[in-house]
C-alpha cells in the first residue's frame, strides 16, 4: 500500500534532508499523521501519530485542501466533509483575526492555487512558532491524493526555500512514489 511504500523511501529522504519526516492520510476528521520519523536534530513539536492537522495553518492541511478539494467557487459551493472543515476553519481564523493564515475565501483560493502551481504546500511559523514544513502530494493510479509526505523542522536548521535542500528532495520522492503507485502525470 502507499504508506508501506512511502515508509521504504523515508530513510534515504531523511539522509538527504536531515529533517523529521511524516506521512499523513485523510482520516475521519481530516489529514491525519500515520507515520513519523524524527531526525537526529529533531525539532521539539507536540505532534503525535493520529493527530489531525489543521487545514489552513499546516503544510499538511494545505496540501490536502489543495489537491483534494474541488476548485472553490466564489459562492463557496463545494460539497463534502473537507469543504465543511475548511469553512469552519476560515470562520475560526476570521474570529481570531489571524493575519498569518487565510481568513477569507478569496485569500484561501489564491493560496490553494499557489500550492497547486508549486506542486506542494509550505507553512512557516503558522502551525508552531519557529517551525517550518513542506507537504508534497502522492497520487494513486486514479489521480486521487493517496497521502502527503511531510518534512518539518526548526527554522534554525530547516531550509524553507521552494528550491531548497528540503523541498526539492521531498517533491522528487513524492513524484517517484506517485509513479510507483501507477500515477501518470498529465
Amino acid at each position: 500500500d502507499s504508506v508501506k511504500l512511502a515508509r521504504q523511501l523515508m530513510p534515504a529522504l531523511m539522509a538527504q534532508t536531515g529533517q523529521t519526516l511524516a506521512l499523513a492520510v485523510w482520516g475521519n476528521q481530516g489529514p491525519t499523521l500515520v507515520h513519523w520519523e524524527e531526525s537526529p536534530q529533531a525539532v521539539t513539536v507536540n505532534l503525535r501519530l493520529g493527530d489531525v492537522m489543521p487545514l489552513l495553518s499546516s503544510a499538511t492541511g494545505l496540501c490536502f485542501a489543495a489537491f483534494s478539494l474541488p476548485r472553490l467557487t466564489a459562492g463557496g459551493k463545494s460539497p463534502g466533509r473537507l469543504a465543511l472543515l475548511v469553512k469552519d476553519e476560515l470562520a475560526r481564523n476570521q474570529k481570531l483575526a489571524r493575519k498569518d493564515v487565510p481568513a477569507s475565501l478569496a485569500e484561501l483560493t489564491a493560496l490553494l492555487e499557489d500550492v497547486r502551481r508549486r506542486g506542494m504546500a509550505r507553512a512557516v511559523n503558522t502551525l508552531l512558532p519557529g517551525v517550518a514544513g513542506f507537504c508534497a502530494p502522492v497520487f494513486d493510479a486514479d489521480g486521487h491524493l493517496a497521502l502527503g509526505m511531510v518534512a518539518l523542522g526548526s527554522l534554525a536548521t530547516f531550509d524553507p526555500g521552494w528550491d531548497g535542500t528540503v523541498a526539492k528532495p521531498l517533491a522528487s520522492a513524492a513524484r517517484q512514489l506517485s509513479r510507483d503507485l501507477g500515477f501518470k502525470e498529465a
